[in-house]
C-alpha cells in the first residue's frame, strides 16, 4: 500500500506541476506520514508540511508531508499538496504576499493558512483526482479529546457531618474524623 500511496503522489506532483504550478522546485520528495511532533494537536493540526533549507534528503529541493489524518477524499489529497507545492516554490514566503499571490492564481481563498479552494480550482481538481483514481489510502481518524474539562477520576464520598472528601476509588473504606462515621459514595 505504501508504495502505491507513494506512486500517486509522486504522480499527482507531475500533474499539479504541468497544470498549476511550473515554478514548483524539481525534484521534490512527497510522502504520505504526520508532518511534524504536533500534527494531531487539536488547535493546530497540520495537513501537510513542507520541509527545505536543509531539512531534505540530499538532491531533493523541497520535502513534503502529506498527513494521513482524514484523508479520505483525492481532491483534499490534491489541494493540500498543492498548498505545500507552492510553499517549496516559495520558500521564505510563509504565507504572506509571495505564497499569496500564487495561491490566489493557482485558484485558492483565503484564509492563506487554510487556504480554501475555489469553485474553478475545485472543479479542476475534480476532475484531475477521477483521471487519477481513488487515493490508495482509507485515512485515519483520531478522536481529539475536547479542550477544557474532561472529567476527574475523583469520586466524591460523605459522611453524616459536612465533611466531603473526594478519592481516585471506587472502594474507600473510611471514617469521618470529626462524626466517625463511615463515609459513603455522593453523588
Amino acid at each position: 500500500m505504501a508504495n502505491e500511496q507513494q506512486q500517486y503522489l509522486d504522480r499527482a506532483v507531475k500533474r499539479l506541476r504541468n497544470q498549476f504550478l511550473a515554478e514548483a522546485p524539481e525534484p521534490l520528495l512527497v510522502t504520505y506520514g504526520f508532518p511534524s511532533m504536533n500534527a494531531l494537536s487539536s488547535r493546530k493540526r497540520r495537513l501537510g508540511e513542507c520541509w527545505h533549507s536543509g531539512a531534505e534528503p540530499e538532491g531533493y529541493k523541497a520535502l513534503i508531508f502529506i498527513s494521513p489524518v482524514l484523508w479520505t477524499d483525492p481532491v483534499e489529497v490534491l489541494a493540500t499538496l498543492l498548498h505545500e507545492m507552492i510553499h517549496a516554490a516559495e520558500p521564505k514566503g510563509g504565507h504572506k504576499a509571495p505564497f499569496s499571490r500564487l495561491a490566489r492564481r493557482c485558484g485558492f481563498t483565503q484564509p492563506w493558512t487554510r487556504t480554501p479552494m475555489g469553485p474553478e480550482l475545485r472543479d479542476k481538481l475534480c476532475t484531475l483526482a477521477v483521471s487519477m483514481g481513488e487515493f490508495p489510502a482509507a485515512g485515519i481518524r483520531v478522536k481529539m479529546k475536547p479542550r477544557g474539562a474532561v472529567g476527574s477520576r475523583l469520586r466524591l464520598w460523605t459522611c453524616e457531618c459536612p465533611v466531603k472528601v473526594r478519592v481516585a476509588s471506587d472502594d474507600f473504606d473510611a471514617t469521618c474524623g470529626v462524626c466517625v462515621e463511615p463515609f459513603k459514595r455522593g453523588n
